[in-house]
């Protein structure tokens, strides 16, 4: 497998430096540009409001997507012209880059993410930590969870735990459903897991990323619609900087659950970062309020391209292709981002069939349906 190319950018006022390193050519090129901070500001701004204010049907109606093409060519048209088509990019962005997914910018009319394996890291030198860091200890089997408001039933509940229930059939292991999927049954259980699936709600802070939180069950209860405030089932940011993970990848299939902010010293935090730094070696997280349509395409294929034996970059390229086909606006097809290690493989075993309730996986394997459109608050 080829080494990746790296990619970081330095915004500094109205400079913007890309630096990257192909190693097959040896040696960093850096190519300075100005005039983009304006721009820039108004990517993120398209990109805040896909959480809150888009018409999920028809997002072409209330988001102009036109600035992805001018955009992208300023920004990383001399990168890709150096570098063959299908190279990773491991991106580490900087200041309003983080709040602007880089595979959806387009460059000679296509996004990037539709022509190269993307991955964001907080900084090239945690990618090269986990590269080095390598798999730890293989441990306990996958864990899957998936849990909905209390006052949702029927046709949403089901769809958040179609996806869980079909990567536990894929991978074996255990899954736990609607008020089994609790905050204590992820803490005692993921520290051990090789991979974690999770279907829930998300809710981002604003104002303090380490408010951040996935929204779990409690003591049999599920999280309430009414109460998305309440700390029994909420899983912060700030809790997850406190476990210390031998999980490889955890899929965050819950809105804003990529959101991070980024702070003095260009430090993101957020669940990915949080979660790297945990002990994690890939993550894949939304980077908004997902619809539940194209979640179930692209959850479909990334396991099938994951599992089926490729590097989970390759799989996010898959998965980004067919959403694509189906769902061509950004807001579909880009809403999940891959932090990490690119090259992280899938290494099960002959998976078992799923059962219910915290069960050894017993069931013939199962269509992803994905995650249900789901905003941070009630």
């Amino acid at each position: 497998m080829n080494a990746p190319v790296l990619v970081d950018f330095h915004l500094s006022g109205r400079e913007i430096r890309l630096f990257w390193l192909d190693p097959r050519e040896g040696g960093t090129r850096v190519v300075t540009m100005d005039g983009l901070q304006e721009d820039l500001r108004a990517a993120a701004d398209v990109i805040r409001r896909f959480s809150y204010n888009v018409n999920s049907n028809k997002p072409e109606r209330t988001s102009d997507m036109a600035w992805t093409e001018p955009l992208g060519e300023r920004l990383l048209a001399p990168l890709l012209r150096a570098v063959p088509e299908g190279s990773t990019l491991v991106i580490a962005p900087h200041q309003r880059l983080h709040d602007v997914p880089v595979h959806l910018l387009k460059v000679a009319g296509w996004p990037v993410g539709l022509r190269y394996p993307v991955s964001y890291v907080p900084s090239l030198s945690l990618y090269g930590a986990l590269r080095r860091r390598g798999p730890r200890v293989k441990s306990g089997a996958p864990v899957a969870f998936a849990t909905a408001y209390a006052e949702q039933a029927g046709k949403v509940a089901d769809a958040f735990t179609a996806a869980p229930e079909a990567f536990a059939a894929r991978a074996g292991g255990r899954v736990f459903l609607g008020a089994e999927a609790s905050r204590e049954s992820l803490l005692s259980s993921a520290p051990e897991a090789d991979i974690v699936y999770l279907s829930c709600h998300g809710a981002f802070s604003s104002i303090d990323a380490a408010d951040s939180a996935l929204l779990l069950s409690h003591e049999g209860r599920q999280p309430s619609r009414g109460r998305p405030d309440d700390p029994a089932h909420r899983l912060t940011v700030r809790d997850v900087l406190g476990l210390d993970l031998k999980a490889r990848l955890l899929i965050l299939d819950a809105c804003m659950s990529g959101r991070q902010h980024f702070r003095m010293g260009d430090e993101p935090l957020g669940f990915p970062a949080a979660l790297l730094l945990a002990g994690a070696q890939a993550i894949v997280a939304a980077n908004w309020s997902v619809d539940y349509r194209a979640a179930e395409v692209f959850m479909s294929a990334l396991l099938d391209n994951w599992i089926g034996g490729g590097p989970i970059g390759a799989a996010m390229l898959a998965a980004y292709r067919e959403t694509h086909r189906k769902f061509p606006h950004p807001f579909h097809w880009a809403g999940f981002s891959l932090h990490g290690d690119d090259r992280l493989h899938y290494e099960g075993g002959s998976p078992p069939l799923p059962s219910r309730g915290g069960s050894e996986s017993s069931a013939a394997p199962a269509q992803s349906s994905g995650s249900q459109h789901r905003s941070p608050q009630p």
